[in-house]
């Protein structure tokens, strides 16, 4: 993924494995007690949009994986567009 023309490339593939590691360290610890979805939904998201994995589309790949996983966790994300916009443009 050197080429560079594509905008959604990967910059530093490092950045999406030490997200997952994290996610994947913090679901760990959660099985000891209740885990708190939207606390580890929200440090996954965190993580993808701060680093800046993607040389475009950082942010937007951060709420959708965010959103994602809310989904896949049964939960579901009630917000209107325009907080949660803001709130990726602040985060990142």
């Amino acid at each position: 993924m050197r080429n560079t023309s594509q905008s959604m490339a990967v910059r530093w593939a490092f950045v999406i494995v030490v997200c997952c590691n994290r996610l994947c360290f913090a679901l760990e610890i959660a099985n000891y007690d209740d885990p708190d979805l939207a606390a580890l939904a929200a440090a996954y998201g965190f993580d993808l949009a701060r680093n800046h994995p993607f040389i475009d589309g950082s942010k937007r790949t951060a709420f959708m994986v965010t959103e994602l996983f809310l989904a896949l966790s049964g939960q579901e994300l009630v917000a209107d567009d325009p907080p949660c916009v803001i709130t990726m443009l602040r985060l990142a």
